[in-house]
């Protein structure tokens, strides 16, 4: 039976270049619309990979719902997966931010999350987060992660 070797750097860089432009063109856009944007770096502890840096993106949705927020997670190290989710937040007092969560996961075994999380106020430029989800998918695993986001 033949036996193919991928290129593992080609695979890669088409979802590094999809996510770069819709950066780009989501903070042009995110700022006509005045609502904030918060990008990041994180970490995320999970069976598999056990430790992975990750970049979280989240956008507020204040617009449908004042207590409304999307985020996107990418794991670039160890190797590429990511999650959509959909925060919900229980306050949204000053200080402690509690939200539930839900969203999809994108990986060789794709599924969906549930969980909670904090959104914690650092300074006037910088938040942090806490997560903990349970993601269902044909290996399912919990995960935990923590970092800080920049306030657009």
């Amino acid at each position: 039976m033949p036996f193919t070797v991928v290129n593992h750097k080609k695979f890669h860089m088409k979802p590094i270049k999809l996510l770069l432009i819709l950066l780009f063109v989501s903070a042009f856009s995110i700022k006509a619309n005045a609502q904030q944007l918060k990008v990041g770096l994180g970490d995320e502890l999970r069976k598999d990979p056990p430790v992975s840096l990750l970049t979280k993106i989240t956008y507020d949705l204040g617009f449908l719902d004042p207590n409304l927020r999307t985020s996107g997670d990418f794991v670039f190290l160890p190797g590429f997966h990511g999650n959509l989710d959909i925060h919900y937040s229980i306050t949204k007092e000053k200080g402690v931010n509690p939200y539930g969560l839900a969203g999809v996961n994108f990986s060789s075994s794709s599924g969906f999350n549930l969980g909670g999380g904090l959104n914690i106020p650092v300074s006037e430029d910088f938040d942090g987060f806490v997560e903990a989800k349970y993601i269902f998918k044909y290996d399912p695993e919990a995960s935990f992660k923590f970092g800080l986001l920049l306030k657009l």
